[in-house]
Formats: structure tokens, sequence, C-alpha cells
């Protein structure tokens, strides 16, 4: 009635009409009871209805009247968010739609071609972890030269100092993330070159900018960085010096569990740090132009080795079980170092079917040791895509010195890689290219974070002496079934009781 009478203008109706909601609460809501009889009848009754609900409202969304709203809206530029057909919402697309917010309230690119993203990197102050993004993963769409030639062709265009600011500031970044590119500057067409000319215009026209790009010059390509982490280790952890043996008869018992811990982690970081970052974009690991990935790989799968044939070389069974016992306890400061490389391979090395079967090496573990290889177990798990491992790396929060598994860090670069590209018809998505961008920055910003602790060249030479260069994984199965005769056991390190 109150309709009707707005309809033929009653004043009295003048007023905004709030209708009530049809909701009904819970318990007005109509529930069968639980002991009502089901039939075949009443379901097959129950789908038609539903059926024929669905389609009725398929069809109004389809109807000619419907149509006509839906054209109007999208002339109109507008997005009607309560809208049934969400695929249509795509449609009405504007030049905002470009652009999103970030977590720290600024616009940022979605989707872009190269020119926009030149002039929205030049003009407009970006977050420092998207000025990395573009610097380390732009070799999937664009040469590097192309790239720095459409900066420099802005510098020299744009008059606004602001702007020069900006792209001298990205430049600066440029070398201090890939200086090893710009190392080469006698040939044309490299990095290198096409710096040495833009350093010489700067010269030339004696540009405010030209100390700013001569210091980082200085600092990242001549190797004049003052290095405080490298050459001030005052205050650096005292080495635990526990062994009195003769050099000769000194084994891993010989050495105290935290400091192998560290000395172990010191020896990785030292291969981590330097990893060619170059070498992680578009998989080139696997096709074999990676040396520096590889030679880490090549590390890992010694010690992946050295673990199990220490165990296995030991006759008794008393000292398979202190070893057993002793590594287990390396894993644990491991842990507590954010050492997640070496911990990997202990975590591999006890999972050898060779190391598993070993029943009455096993038995030997006290609780206290098992609780430790369970909460190694349940962090190398890789089942969930290594859930616990990344909440891990997550929490590490700030500068803490962290040395991510290198497996997980190459998963997660082919799976970015083997999914829809990164440049598409002309356009860039900004999104994947975050996406890849903080995987391959995160690993840059892991390789600046040193670990203060002092090298222990006794320890450090025991490794290089006692560790395999090949790997026989048939003499450890040879071993295995000599010093513990019976059936294969297939242990996990979460599971096993």
């Amino acid at each position: 009635r109150l309709l009707a009478r707005m309809e033929e203008g009653d004043p009295s109706t003048d007023q905004k009409l709030i209708l009530p909601s049809k909701k009904r609460s819970t318990s007005e809501r109509r529930r069968r009871p639980k002991n009502r009889p089901t039939t075949p009848e009443g379901n097959s009754r129950r789908r038609k209805r539903t059926k024929s609900r669905s389609s009725h409202r398929r069809s109004d969304s389809n109807s000619p009247a419907s149509s006509t709203r839906r054209d109007e809206i999208l002339a109109g530029g507008g997005i009607r968010k309560s809208w049934s057909d969400r695929g249509m919402m795509m449609e009405a697309v504007a030049e905002d739609d470009q652009y999103s917010v970030n977590k720290h309230g600024r616009r940022v690119l979605v989707v872009a071609s190269l020119p926009q993203v030149v002039e929205e990197f030049s003009t407009v102050t970006q977050d420092v972890d998207d000025i990395h993004s573009l610097l380390l993963v732009h070799p999937h769409f664009i040469d590097s030269v192309e790239l720095f030639n459409l900066f420099i062709k802005r510098f020299k265009v744009e008059d606004d100092q602001s702007t020069q600011w900006r792209i001298i500031g990205i430049i600066r970044k440029w070398l201090e993330l890939t200086s090893e590119s710009f190392q080469e500057n006698e040939v044309r067409g490299t990095l290198g070159y096409s710096l040495k000319k833009f350093h010489r215009y700067l010269i030339k026209h004696e540009h405010s900018c030209l100390p700013i790009l001569e210091a980082a010059i200085d600092s990242y390509i001549h190797g004049n960085v003052e290095n405080s982490d490298d050459e001030h280790l005052e205050d650096a952890v005292p080495i635990i010096r526990v062994s009195k043996k003769k050099r000769s008869h000194r084994s891993l018992l010989s050495f105290n569990p935290e400091e192998i811990a560290r000395q172990l982690t010191l020896m990785d970081f030292s291969i981590f740090r330097l990893i060619d970052l170059r070498e992680v974009l578009k998989t080139n690991w696997l096709t074999g132009v990676a040396p520096t990935i590889k030679q880490s790989a090549r590390f890992h799968n010694s010690l992946c080795y050295w673990w199990a044939h220490t165990i296995l070389s030991q006759p008794d069974v008393r000292d398979r079980t202190k070893y057993l016992i002793h590594i287990i306890k390396i894993s644990k400061f491991l842990l507590e170092l954010n050492s997640y490389n070496i911990l990997m391979t202990i975590y591999l090395s006890l999972n050898f079917p060779c190391c598993g079967r070993l029943t009455q090496t096993w038995k030997g573990l006290n609780n206290k040791t098992w609780a430790i290889w369970r909460t190694v177990g349940k962090v190398m798990d890789p089942r969930n895509n290594f859930s616990v491992y990344r909440d891990n790396i997550k929490q590490s929060s700030g500068h803490v010195p962290i040395i991510p598994c290198q497996e997980v860090v190459l998963k997660d670069i082919l799976y970015e890689s083997e999914s829809e590209g990164i440049f598409v018809d002309g356009y860039i998505d900004m999104k994947k290219l975050n996406k890849m961008g903080f995987i391959i920055n995160s690993l840059w910003k892991f390789q600046k974070r040193k670990f203060r602790y002092q090298d222990f060249e006794e320890f450090q030479q025991f490794v290089r002496d006692t560790i395999p260069e090949e790997c026989d994984m048939d003499l450890l199965d040879d071993l295995s079934a000599t010093v513990e005769k019976g059936k294969v056991n297939f242990m996990r390190g979460n599971k096993r009781q």
C-alpha cells in the first residue's frame, strides 16, 4: 500500500523508503524434523525446485532488460558491485584500474606497458622493494641494456630535477644489486659501456647528480666499500675449543656440536653469499649456465653423503649411536642459527634408507634426542609446501642472519617461471613481477646479513680433509647391510616414535 501511495504522489511518502530485511532469524527458519523420513520422491521434488529456481535466476540475468541495464552500466564507465554476474565486472575497466593500493596506502601499477613502467618509476616515488623487483626480474621481458637506455633517455628529455634524481637513485640501486653486470665497460652493447657513456654526459653538462653517481661507481664497481662486518670482528662470539687429541686421531666427536654448527654455517655462507642472482632468473640452473648455484649444490650433496658415511663407517652399534646423537645435536644448533641449508642435509641424510634401516642404532636414542629430531623433522617436512619452514622464515624478522633452503627457493622460482608469463601481449603483469621479485630480493637481503662468528680453521680443515668429492650411494647401501642385517625400514624424522 505504501508503494501504491508513492506512485500516486502522496506527499506523506516523500521520505526515503526503507524496506525491512527479508532474512529470517534462526528461530523463524523452518527446520526439517530429525525423524522425518527421506524418500527418493521427496529428494527428486526438492532437486526440481532448486533447478527451476536457478534456471529462473539465469533467465532473469540474460533477459533483454537485464542486458540493456548491463550495457548502460558498462557504457557509463561505472561498476555495479552488487551485480550477480561477477564476470561482467571485469569488462568495466577504467584507466584507474591499472593501479591498486598497496599495504602502505600507495598507488602501485598492476598492469602496464614498458613505457608506462619507465614513466611511473621516473616520475613517482616508488617503494624500495618495487624498485628491487624491477631491477632483478626485468631480464624476463627486456634486455638490461635496453632498459638502462630507456631510463637514460627519460633523464635527458626531462627538465624536472626531482625526476632526474629518481633516475639516479634507480641507477645507484642497480649498481648495488648487480655490480657484476657493470664490470665490462669497453665493449659496446654492455651495461658498463652504457654507464660509462652516461657518466661522460654528466661530466660534459656539469650536472649536479654527478657526485652521487661517481660515489656509487667508486663503491660498488671499484670495490671501495667499507665493510665493517668483515673487518671488525672484535665482538664476534669466541670459539668453543674442546678437542685435545692429535690431529691424526680427531673425529667428529672431537668437536663441540654447537661450534660445528657455527663453522658449517660459516662455510655454507661463504658459498651462499657468492651466488649470482642472474643465475636464478629464467631457471638458468637447469640449462647448465649456473656455476655458483651448482657449486652450492655440490657442497650440500657432499655433506649429505658425509653425515651418512660417518655413521655407517662405525662397526660397533654403540659408536654409531654416539655419532647419531652428536649429529642430531648439531641439527638443534643449526635450527637456532637459521642455517636451513645445512639442516636440510642432515634431515635428508638421516632419512636415507641406508640410515633409516639401522633399527638397533636408533634404539639407543634417549627421549631428549628424540624430541630434538621430531622438531627438526617438523620444520623440514616438505608436506604442505614446507609450511612450518616458511613460518619460521617469516618470524625471523629484522636483520637476523638466515641461510634459506636452496631447494625451496629454486622450487619457488621454477613455479613462478613456469606459470603464466610476466610479459603478455606487450603488457607487464606487475603483480607477478613483484612476486618473483620478492623471492629474489629476499635472497639478496639474506646474502648481506653476516654471521658474527670466528673462523675455526682447525675444524674447517678437518671437514675439507674428510668430506668426499664424489658420492657413492651403493657404498652406503653395502655398509648399511654389513653393520646391521635386516629389512629396509623407511624412516621419517617426524613420524618415528
